[in-house]
């Protein structure tokens, strides 16, 4: 009966030290989990700083880099527009030509042009004068509008009695200006027609800037295309 009895005690002590044993075991893998579980988020938090601070010190590189390509396409886009848009700056000054024995001469100033045929019909102090407004039509070219014609007579060169015929004859032209040196008469409505019948004067004139040059700002040939003063047009050269 004894042994018995110190048979069941050491049964009880032994299953008491196995679940000792297995609580002390699960009780460690619990810890263990629990620190791997730490230790993965001290990682990943560990990754998002070295990620942060990576693309903090990246960006100013970045910005740097796109503001670099900004100023190119700015630049580009400003020498391309300057290089063919019809800017009337470009053909500002005077320009002179010649063709078939006759002299020609051009100012523009801003909008405003002015187109002068010399000596017109070979008589020495007498100008054929076109005044018209600058437009711009494509790249480098020009026409004009609002255009009118005059007569400029030199007193000295053709004398007083040859510039007083003009004046009287009041159905061709009006009197502009008259300082007893030189006289501008404007053609009237009546004179245009007898002189260009019914032709738009505008469409007597339109401009081709050729050989552009940045150092100019411009260009050093003017063409004119028009068949009315020479065949083929008129090509002008920009005075210095």
């Amino acid at each position: 009966m004894d042994k018995l009895t110190d048979k069941q005690e050491e049964l009880n002590e032994s299953s008491q030290t196995i679940t000792e044993e297995s609580l002390e075991g699960q009780t460690d893998t619990e810890t263990s989990v629990e620190m791997g579980d730490s230790g993965v988020e001290q990682l990943a938090t560990d990754l998002d700083d070295e990620y942060e601070t990576e693309e903090e010190q990246g960006r100013p590189y970045l910005l740097i880099a796109l503001s670099g390509v900004a100023v190119i396409l700015l630049v580009t886009m400003g020498l391309l527009f300057y290089r063919y848009y019809p800017l009337n700056s470009k053909i500002a000054g005077t320009w002179t030509g010649e063709a078939v024995g006759a002299e020609y001469k051009i100012e523009n100033n801003k909008d405003n042009s002015t187109f002068t045929m010399l000596n017109a019909n070979g008589t020495n102090g007498m100008d054929m004068v076109f005044k018209s407004k600058l437009t711009k039509e494509a790249a480098n070219e020009y026409f004009v509008t609002d255009t009118k014609v005059f007569i400029q007579l030199n007193y000295e060169k053709l004398g007083a009695e040859t510039v007083q015929s003009f004046v009287e004859n009041e159905d061709m032209f009006t009197v502009v200006l008259d300082d007893k040196k030189t006289m501008l008469l404007a053609y009237t409505k009546a004179g245009v027609e007898y002189s260009f019948g019914d032709k738009d004067l505008d469409t007597l004139f339109k401009y081709v800037l050729r050989d552009f040059k940045w150092s100019k700002m411009g260009g050093d040939t003017l063409n004119l295309r028009n068949d009315l003063f020479a065949s083929g047009g008129i090509s002008f050269k920009r005075e210095k």
